[in-house]
């Protein structure tokens, strides 16, 4: 039998141990762990710097001169990679294209999609110029710093291209035309490919850019070299007094070099170049205050012409047949825009009959020229004589740098009576044809009785015409009012089919509203700030919804004074042309919008009968301007 104390020692033994042993088996399990946590935060810091690795940029060229194309290159791994925010490069560089592609490739018999990003880029300086960070998404590329030299380093090889602009005259009116002249000169010898001339801009205020005909080719001597010029030729317009500046001018293409042959099959080189003239300042002088009023027309000449149809060989019209006056403005170095209306009031005992006016605009190689030509009907209502007072239009002479006035004279056309109407003469005495009949008395007559009043005299006949021109008036009025009662059958007919098919109303032209409205909103905010030069853009803008333009651009407060009745409306326009164009008056330097915004708004509330010169003021909705 085992004493008590040999089991319990025993016992204990056996405890020790198995504590021991669990213990040494949690110590190497957390070991495990640990080493496990470690080799798990190696692979994730790994994979992290791999999927977000750098990006590294690729310079496709050799040497990098200021306002030459280059190119660079970025390579991202994967698909659907997100398109680069491109703004940071906007300070230093100018992006002038960009170009994507994908390559797929097997690399140890996996599959690898890589995707290439080529941007053009110019330099805008020279000297050291960092190519900034672009994001991709998550990924990032890397900056680097570029040597850029000056554009005047770029080897010419005796190869030299040149680029002109020519821009006369140095001083011009509001108005006035400027002609701007750009010539390449290419030596003989030198290919050029994708050649690209950019387009004129200005700055520092409005103009009207016309470009004048086709481009020109011919050959040219410089210095004794010969060379290729292409020429193109532009308008510019001043449309605000101030100092105006022409934008440089910019030519990219690519020249060709090196030749083909056995040898070397791939000799051709192809090199970018880009030229770029300087920037123009011109002055624009504001129109003499005496002319501002009265309508501005700068113009190298300017005249009038009238021309005559259905007069007979005296030059005298008859009453009630229609005849034709055709007034023609011809002038050079305007638009047909500029050119004023021609239509003058009918003259008492006329009915006037105005057709639409025929606009032109010209472009000359030396400028450009207009011509409006207006078309009346005219028809006497009665005999006797029309009066037609004298026409004029004033205008500024650039040639003499003077006003001058084009003019028609007055014009006193005759007017005879209408076909078979009798002249009024002094009666005769009428000789009768029969035997004299006796009077109540048994004494014959002095004379006949007098006559109806589309009796001949001449003829002694009846004042009955005959039967067969009786017949055939009566035949023609029959067939004429059955085709106007057939006419009016049909239309009644398509009106009720068109009805038929129409399933519910069509709102009254809502894209015409739409843009009315978005009009007068920035003219009366225009008009809040006193911003002249605003208000005359969005007035000349909103000029087709006010007036009635012929099918014709309006693009001058001038041509729409010419078509705005008298009222408040044209007050408040001629102001703003006289601040514009005109000499300020003395302690107003700015413009008081508030007239203008007072007539639009009187003109908005008033009752479209109101308001019948207007075109289509039922369509204004009211002004309510923002600040």
């Amino acid at each position: 039998m085992k004493s008590p104390l040999g089991c319990e020692g025993g016992c204990r033994h056996t405890a020790t141990e198995g504590f021991r042993s669990t213990n040494r088996q949690a110590a190497a399990t957390r070991k495990g762990l640990r080493l496990l946590l470690r080799l798990l935060a190696l692979l994730s810091i790994s994979l992290t710097q791999t999927a977000f690795a750098e990006i590294q940029p690729r310079i496709n060229a050799t040497d990098i001169y200021a306002g030459t194309p280059f190119s660079v290159t970025y390579e991202l791994e994967g698909k659907g990679v997100d398109e680069p925010n491109l703004a940071p490069l906007a300070d230093d560089f100018e992006v002038l294209g960009s170009v994507r592609s994908s390559h797929i490739s097997l690399e140890k018999g996996a599959m690898h999609r890589r995707q290439h990003l080529t941007l053009t880029l110019a330099s805008r300086r020279a000297g050291e110029v960092e190519l900034p960070a672009l994001s991709f998404g998550p990924e990032r590329s890397a900056a680097i710093t570029l040597t850029v030299r000056e554009a005047s380093a770029i080897p010419q090889d005796g190869e030299a291209l040149a680029l002109e602009v020519e821009l006369t005259p140095d001083a011009v009116f509001v108005q006035e035309q400027l002609l701007m002249v750009v010539r390449v000169l290419r030596p003989a010898g030198v290919d050029l490919e994708s050649a690209r001339l950019s387009e004129p801009k200005v700055s520092g205020g409005d103009a009207v850019i016309e470009t004048l005909g086709k481009d020109r080719a011919y050959r040219t001597q410089r210095a004794g070299e010969s060379f290729e010029v292409i020429e193109r030729r532009f308008a510019i317009i001043p449309q605000s007094s101030g100092e105006l500046t022409v934008e440089p001018m910019r030519l990219d293409a690519r020249r060709l070099s090196g030749s083909l042959s056995l040898s070397n099959p791939f000799g051709v080189r192809i090199d970018p170049v880009t030229l770029q003239s300087d920037a123009r300042r011109v002055t624009v002088r504001r129109a003499p205050p005496e002319e501002a009023a009265t309508g501005w027309l700068p113009a190298r000449s300017l005249a009038l012409t009238e021309a005559w149809s259905g007069l007979d060989d005296a030059g005298r019209a008859r009453a009630g047949e229609p005849i034709v006056r055709t007034i023609g403005v011809l002038a050079e170095g305007l638009t047909a825009a500029q050119l004023p209306a021609l239509q003058p009031p009918a003259p008492p005992g006329v009915n006037q009959y105005p057709d639409t006016p025929h606009l032109a605009t010209q472009h000359n190689p030396d400028g450009v020229s207009a011509q409006r030509t207006e078309r009346l009907v005219l028809i006497p209502t009665a005999a006797g004589a029309i009066e037609l007072p004298a026409m004029e239009i004033h205008w500024w002479d650039l040639t003499e740098a003077r006003r001058a006035t084009a003019s028609l004279p007055a014009r006193r056309v005759e007017v005879l009576p209408a076909a078979g109407a009798v002249a009024t003469t002094p009666a005769q005495p009428a000789i009768s044809t029969q035997a004299e009949a006796p009077t109540a008395t048994g004494q014959p007559t002095d004379a006949a009785p007098p006559p109806p009043a589309n009796l001949d005299l001449g003829t002694g006949g009846s004042a009955r015409p005959d039967s067969a021109h009786e017949f055939a008036w009566d035949a023609l009025g029959w067939l004429s009012l059955g085709l106007l009662l057939g006419l009016i059958l049909t239309r009644i007919k398509i009106r009720s089919v068109t009805w038929g098919m129409r399933s519910e109303p069509q709102p009254d032209r809502p894209s015409s509203s739409r843009r009315t409205s978005q009009l007068l909103a920035n003219l009366g905010r225009a008009a809040a700030r006193n911003d002249s030069q605003t208000a005359q853009r969005e007035l000349i803008a909103l000029a087709p919804f006010l007036v009635e333009a012929g099918g014709q651009p309006l693009c001058s407060l001038a041509a729409l004074l010419e078509r705005l009745p008298d009222g408040p409306l044209k007050d408040a326009v001629i102001e703003l042309q006289r601040h514009r164009y005109g000499r300020p008056d003395a302690g107003q330097s700015t413009w008081d919008g508030r007239p203008l915004r007072d007539a639009l708004r009187a003109l908005r509330q008033a009752p479209a009968r109101q308001q019948p010169s207007l075109q289509r003021a039922a369509w204004l909705p009211a002004i309510h301007p923002r600040g």
